[in-house]
């Protein structure tokens, strides 16, 4: 049978995983700085890295961690936000962090970086083997990602409150399931928009990149 390995520092995002991934049959926690000791070396067949690199100062070191754990010929997905024109200013993260910071117009670092095809193949180059390349999505796919993020945080603290103010009053648990309805029917709405976005292929102006690359 197939087995899955979710790798992230957050223990939040470990405890969704566990309550949503049924069929996880390990799931283990590693941080980056002991990733090599905690990884054997070519012992993965596919790998997935979806929204990771623009994270990282270091993508190089990233890159060949992942060579390494995947095994000859094994496959890595990657995806990225595309730098098309003035689309890295205009992602959400940056444009909050220089909110928070009242540096607006400055030019302090940004820090989610987007990355151009070209770019991409080069930090690739001599381990991996770019087999397809999709660009696809248009600059209010951040927006609807952030929209949908609200959605759900929305609802969390819903839930918060509820564990509050709901005991045995029956009006009260008629509200929030009405709530829970529209969050849960707005969030699809949000999701099927997105999906369309995502299919939009506008070449070097689209906001997504996804690649699927072989192991050197």
């Amino acid at each position: 049978g197939k087995e899955y390995f979710p790798l992230d520092h957050s223990p939040e995002l470990f405890e969704e995983m566990t309550k949503k991934a049924g069929g996880i049959k390990k799931l283990i926690e590693i941080y980056y700085s002991c990733l090599r000791d905690a990884i054997k070396t070519g012992c993965f067949d596919i790998l997935v890295a979806s929204e990771l690199l623009q994270y990282l100062t270091e993508p190089q070191r990233a890159i060949a961690e992942m060579h390494r754990v995947l095994k000859p010929g094994g496959l890595l997905i990657l995806s990225v936000p595309h730098k098309g024109p003035g689309y890295q200013l205009a992602n959400p993260g940056n444009i909050t962090d220089r909110w928070r910071n009242k540096r607006f117009l400055s030019s302090i670092p940004l820090r989610i970086i987007h990355y151009s095809l070209p770019a991409l193949k080069e930090l690739l180059k001599g381990r991996f083997i770019i087999e397809e390349a999709y660009q696809g999505g248009t600059i209010l796919y951040p927006y609807l990602s952030l929209l949908l993020w609200y959605l759900v945080q929305l609802c969390e603290k819903d839930y918060n409150r509820r564990e509050i103010q709901v005991k045995n009053r029956s009006l009260m648990k008629v509200y929030y399931h009405l709530l829970d309805r529209c969050y849960i029917i707005l969030s699809k709405i949000v999701q099927g928009i997105m999906k369309i976005d995502f299919s939009i292929q506008l070449g070097k102006y689209s906001y997504n990149i996804v690649l699927r690359a072989k192991r050197d």
